[in-house]
């Protein structure tokens, strides 16, 4: 560090217990353009910047520091201001962005929680941005599983698995939701989302087990005809006439509890979910 960086930097910590930002912030400039790694010049510039709101420029010096010397006391609290200002400017990437930071940086810090939640959040819903918000939201759920929003958490990393294709990862994360929430405000979204992936697994038994959760417990009736409409694209890949079905021409279905209603050109059969068979006689046209 140059004498002259020096200089100016006493200089511009004396002009702010004086009160004069301005001149304040010509003299970190100064000190900092004579020695740009010079740390504390780089955080006094930085947290004068953003306390006079000038945010952007703020992250670039403080963003400095944080190269320089990760372990900086104090750091974590303007890191927390700056994205807080920059969500409230509706910039979701630098907001995402800083707050997972501070996690990554400081994960002891009291913020740290509600930043790697809120980053992954934003990540996910904001930004769409699957390979930020996977990381980001497992990171939350290992590190703090008891936050209030760990319920949604594992239902959003489940549903980024699943769009991206890796239905393995996507169903254990599900199945952990289920697990932990069996009647929480996702758990309904979870059987149906697992639905899906064991229809594209082609585990059809599987498949109709969580269709039947979801039309017997959920109060969602869209959701409940999404899963009716679930079972009409794949129950006649299931079975044939040589497993009980009247005729392999399938022309209606319809779920009633714990079993399937078929039909056919030649009749209607019941199908028994839990014993996994055709029971009855079958119900002749008119």
């Amino acid at each position: 560090v140059s004498a002259k960086a020096y200089l100016h930097l006493l200089r511009g910590r004396q002009l702010i217990k004086e009160g004069f930002d301005d001149m304040a912030l010509a003299e970190f400039k100064i000190a900092v353009e004579a020695s740009p790694n010079y740390v504390d010049a780089n955080y006094e510039l930085g947290k004068l910047l953003s306390r006079m709101g000038r945010k952007n420029e703020a992250m670039g010096y403080l963003g400095r520091v944080l190269l320089l010397d990760p372990d900086r006391p104090g750091i974590d609290a303007d890191l927390k201001d700056i994205a807080d200002w920059y969500l409230n400017k509706k910039d979701f990437k630098s907001a995402a962005d800083t707050y997972y930071l501070l996690f990554q940086k400081y994960p002891q810090d009291k913020n740290a929680e509600f930043a790697v939640y809120k980053a992954g959040f934003l990540y996910a819903w904001e930004l769409n941005d699957s390979k930020k918000a996977i990381p980001a939201l497992e990171s939350a759920v290992e590190k703090f599983p008891n936050n209030q929003n760990v319920e949604k958490a594992l239902y959003e990393i489940g549903r980024l698995y699943a769009e991206s294709g890796d239905l393995k990862s996507a169903e254990k994360y599900f199945i952990q939701l289920i697990a932990r929430f069996p009647s929480g405000e996702r758990a309904d979204n979870a059987h149906f989302s697992l639905a899906k992936i064991y229809q594209q697994k082609r585990e059809y038994l599987k498949a109709l087990e969580e269709i039947n959760k979801v039309i017997n417990k959920s109060s969602d009736q869209t959701l409940i005809i999404s899963a009716q409409k679930l079972v009409d694209e794949f129950i006649w890949d299931i079975y044939t006439s040589a497993d009980g079905l009247p005729n392999d021409y399938v022309r209606a279905i319809a779920l009633d509890k714990d079993c399937v209603w078929v039909g056919t050109v030649s009749g209607v059969a019941k199908f028994d979910l839990k014993l996994d068979s055709f029971v009855g006689d079958t119900i002749l046209p008119n």
